[in-house]
């Protein structure tokens, strides 16, 4: 016997942020609601910045992080696994997965669809942009900060407060972002 409840569409709800965020937030979240994700694309550092630069892939550590979070199967798991030898060492297995789907797929959108049926996302997730830009700061004495990890890890100028941020090139917006946020209940 159906409940009433379950005769209702599910509130859309819009989850805009990084990885660790959808992480620890998706998983209650992914089966009452019609959860989206739309996650940034402009880190830098780390696992996906060493893999970023020579295949320009805007589909971030942070994509993956979301993927796995709302995966309905082993692959979001195991898309978490860091490598501790060899090359690969400190790389995340979905960081070359997303790496080698970009690679291979002449759109990114197409590449984000076939990863969306591999994880078996329950919800979406939505890179909020296509375009292969960095993130930059100027700081208050003009000092100008390249990338993502530039301005995030501690460095000599850590005291001096950021007077702008801009994306250079200037990001376009991934299909499907206005409307999404348009038809969300919550975001």
């Amino acid at each position: 016997m159906d409940d009433q409840s379950s005769l209702q569409p599910k509130k859309k709800i819009v989850f805009i942020g990084g990885g660790g965020g959808v992480r620890n937030i998706a998983p209650a979240l992914r089966d009452a609601y019609d959860f989206t994700a739309i996650i940034s694309t402009f880190d830098n550092g780390g696992s996906y910045g060493r893999l970023r630069g020579p295949y320009r892939s805007p589909l971030t550590g942070d994509v993956r992080s979301a993927l796995a979070a709302l995966s309905d199967n082993h692959l979001g798991e195991l898309s978490e696994y860091r490598f501790e030898r060899g090359d690969v060492e400190g790389h995340a297995f979905g960081n070359i997965l997303l790496t080698a789907m970009h690679a291979t797929h002449e759109e990114p959108a197409t590449a984000m669809e076939k990863l969306h049926q591999l994880y078996h996302v329950r919800g979406r997730v939505l890179p909020v942009s296509y375009t292969y830009a960095d993130i930059n700061a100027e700081l208050m004495d003009r000092t100008i900060l390249r990338g993502e990890s530039a301005i995030d890890e501690p460095h000599a100028k850590s005291h001096v407060r950021i007077r702008r941020l801009w994306l250079d090139p200037e990001p376009v917006l991934a299909p499907g972002i206005v409307e999404c946020l348009a038809a969300a209940d919550l975001i």
